[in-house]
């Protein structure tokens, strides 16, 4: 069985000269860096449009990207993980 993060990352990139931008798409491969760490892997990324008020049109875009890996054999005692396991099974 395998476990997934969502990891939100923004939806558009804007900068103000090419270079700039250049930098803001490359952090997002920093932040699929960051989060592989543990074994987690990439497996896609859906758009989510993010409103502050209800009923209002499409809102802030950002990207969700999904992370899985395998589940871990013995979850740590204690950990959010296990909390989280527990809380599924009620």
């Amino acid at each position: 069985m395998r476990v997934y993060k969502v990891v939100p990352v923004p939806g558009r990139v804007v900068g103000k000269t090419a270079g700039e931008a250049v930098l803001k798409i490359e952090s997002l491969s920093n932040v699929i860096i960051r989060e592989s760490v543990g074994g987690w892997e990439l497996i896609g990324t859906m758009p989510i449009y993010v409103s502050t008020s209800t009923g209002a049109g499409v809102g802030e875009p950002y990207n969700a990207m999904i992370f899985a890996r395998e589940q871990l054999k013995e979850v740590p005692s204690g950990s959010a993980l296990e909390k989280r396991l527990q809380e599924d099974k009620k």
